[in-house]
């Protein structure tokens, strides 16, 4: 070779210049895995790198810039870099692979992206809302990756993705039905997470108040079953009031009947049913009313006479006044052991048309034995008093006398101061007697007889009768 100096001078000699062989390195698993995304905690696909040239002129190979838990190897009988491992940290790694040898360092890079594990968050937001015009909002916290939002009509129901639905919040509205909701998220190329609870929106069904059937007035004593009709919707509370206007809970009265106890006092009674359902507005029916009368009390009546000629009358009397009114009975046929007759209508009159009092009626022209008795009525509630007996006895047939019509001698006590017809002192009383007969009386009849001194006929203007005593 020649050589020539600074000034221009050439020289020619010879000499030895030696030539190493060049060496290479190049990728030699599948193309891509130089450049690969992992989820950490996940093995990466091996990465193999196969260095070319002599033996002799390579000195070693390795590798730098690895993620935790991935390392280099190189083989130099084989002449190949595998990288592999599981990498634990998250990020973006550039590995640089660098052979030595004589002919100095040759380098070529590659990067491994691990991305984080994909982290489902907590939702919150869960509500109880109304089937009308709802709306409310759920939240998803402490996510890593893109969300899906999916729902169910259940908690362990098939959840599907909701369109559209990405986003750290998803605003529930217009739901007519209970409905529950997930978060799928996914970070990469890492698995997806799903929160581990549904979060439900439970939607309460609009209250309906139907009508109260059974309402009717009743006698104090009486119950009476009142009835929310069919087709409610909602919880029901039973509401009472005195007034039409202020109305209380009724406690434990939560079905849809509901029993007026017999014991209710008298007077009007108000009914009505709250429905509630969930967070919705309460719906009420329309009040119904249990009108309660009070309850009679019976009051005792007496005869006078008890016993009476037929064709005579007897007047029946009250002593005291009962609430309501009053019906006088009368009956022929009345059996005070069976209690049972026909009974008939005589006088009807308010109690309280009383004299001092007393209330009477009188019974004119009795023909036979006739019961009597009184039925009270009150509003709804009467009641039957205890019947009396009048006792009517068949007319008296007196009958005639015989005997009668005679002169006797008027009666003288012993005296010498009186004398016979022959002219004989009377020395023992005189006396008189008479044989009277009464015929064709009335069998049975109670028989009183009487005299009179001063009677002279049936046109006598006034007689004087007196008893005949021991008869």
């Amino acid at each position: 070779y020649t050589v020539t100096d600074a000034n221009g001078c050439t020289a020619t000699t010879t000499g030895t210049i030696t030539v190493t062989p060049a060496y290479t390195i190049a990728l030699s698993s599948v193309s891509g895995t130089n450049a690969q995304t992992k989820c950490i905690s996940t093995a990466i696909t091996n990465i193999v790198y196969t260095v070319a040239g002599t033996v002799t002129t390579v000195t070693g190979a390795s590798v730098s810039g690895l993620p935790t838990g991935v390392t280099g190897t190189y083989v130099a009988a084989t002449k190949v870099l595998t990288i592999a491992g599981t990498p634990s940290v998250a990020g973006t790694f550039t590995y640089t692979v660098t052979v030595t040898g004589a002919c100095g360092a040759i380098t070529t890079t590659g990067t491994i992206a691990v991305t984080p594990a994909s982290v489902a968050g907590t939702i919150s937001g869960g509500a109880t809302v109304c089937a009308s015009g709802n709306n409310t909002t759920l939240l998803l916290a402490g996510s890593t990756g893109s969300i899906q939002w999916q729902s169910a009509g259940s908690a362990t129901g098939t959840f599907t993705n909701i369109s559209g639905a990405n986003l750290s919040s998803y605003i529930a509205n217009n739901l007519t039905a209970t409905t529950f909701y997930k978060a799928v998220v996914t970070n990469g190329v890492c698995a997806a997470a799903t929160t581990t609870a549904a979060v439900g929106v439970t939607v309460s069904p609009i209250a309906v108040a139907t009508a109260i059937t059974g309402a009717t007035d009743v006698c104090f004593g009486t119950a009476k079953v009142v009835t929310l009709a069919t087709g409610y919707v909602g919880s029901i509370q039973w509401q009472t009031s005195t007034d039409n206007s202020n109305f209380t809970n009724i406690a434990a009265a939560t079905t849809a009947t509901y029993t007026v106890a017999a014991t209710t006092a008298a007077g009007p009674h108000y009914y009505k049913a709250v429905l509630s359902s969930g967070v919705c507005n309460t719906a009420t029916t329309d009040p119904v009313s249990v009108n309660v009368s009070p309850a009679v009390a019976v009051k005792t009546i007496s005869a006078s006479p008890a016993t009476v000629c037929q064709g005579s009358s007897t007047t029946l009397t009250m002593l005291t006044a009962s609430a309501g009114n009053v019906q006088w009975q009368s009956s022929t046929d009345y059996n005070s052991v069976t209690t049972t007759g026909t009974w008939n209508d005589e006088l009807a009159v308010p109690s309280t048309a009383t004299t001092n009092g007393v209330l009477t009626f009188t019974k004119q022209s009795l023909s036979q034995d006739t019961w009597f008795r009184t039925v009270f009525t009150n509003g709804l509630c009467s009641a039957n008093g205890v019947p009396v007996k009048v006792t009517v006895s068949s007319p008296v047939q007196a009958g005639d006398i015989s005997g009668g019509n005679v002169t006797v001698c008027e009666p003288v006590a012993a005296s010498t101061t009186k004398f016979d017809s022959n002219g004989n002192a009377l020395t023992n009383p005189i006396t008189n007697s008479t044989v009277l007969s009464l015929n064709s009386v009335t069998a049975g009849a109670t028989i009183v007889w009487q005299k009179s001194i001063n009677y002279v006929n049936a046109t006598n203007a006034a007689p004087a009768w007196t008893p005949v005593a021991n008869l």
